[in-house]
């Protein structure tokens, strides 16, 4: 497993300890270009490489790199087959971007909290298989929601100031 680590303040990318990657993840080419030394860095598998990102709605708001990023990205979900992608955004802003991102993909599940912190689940779309589009209650302890929810304010309150000036 390799980790790549965002970090706007850098022009391209380097290679920590740990199997670790930093990278300015706005920039198509440096995305383009982390993936590839971040697979090189990992032993082959029978099963591929699988890539997962997670809140990734956060690169939507540089106004320099949005419209790249929306389409890089989009190029990649509909296009690179060559390896596995999970992304997870928040859609609780910039639902129209993201929506280019939802149109591209071949499979699609949401979920949605409700108070007090119940998490559900529902799959939306599924490539060339046959799924249940029944929304489902995740067990999960209220604490860990907690936790999740804490993290991601923080992240927010620090990463979308920042990207609002790149």
């Amino acid at each position: 497993m390799t980790d790549v680590q965002f970090d706007p303040s850098i022009d391209a990318y380097q290679k920590r300890e740990n199997n670790a990657i930093k990278a300015n993840l706005l920039k198509p080419y440096i995305w383009n270009e982390t993936i590839k030394k971040a697979e090189d860095m990992i032993e082959k598998s029978d099963l591929g490489v699988l890539v997962f990102g997670s809140a990734l709605n956060l690169l939507l708001f540089s106004p320099t790199y949005k419209k790249d990023v929306i389409e890089n990205l989009r190029h990649i979900i509909k296009n690179d087959k060559s390896r596995t992608y999970i992304f997870s955004v928040s859609t609780s802003a910039l639902a129209d971007e993201i929506k280019t991102w939802e149109e591209a993909a071949d499979n699609l599940m949401y979920t949605r909290m409700e108070k007090p912190m119940k998490l559900f689940f529902k799959v939306s779309k599924m490539k060339g298989v046959r799924f249940s589009r029944e929304e489902i209650k995740v067990p999960i302890l209220q604490e860990v929601l907690n936790e999740i929810k804490d993290i991601a304010e923080i992240t927010r309150k620090r990463i979308i100031p920042e990207m609002r000036r790149i």
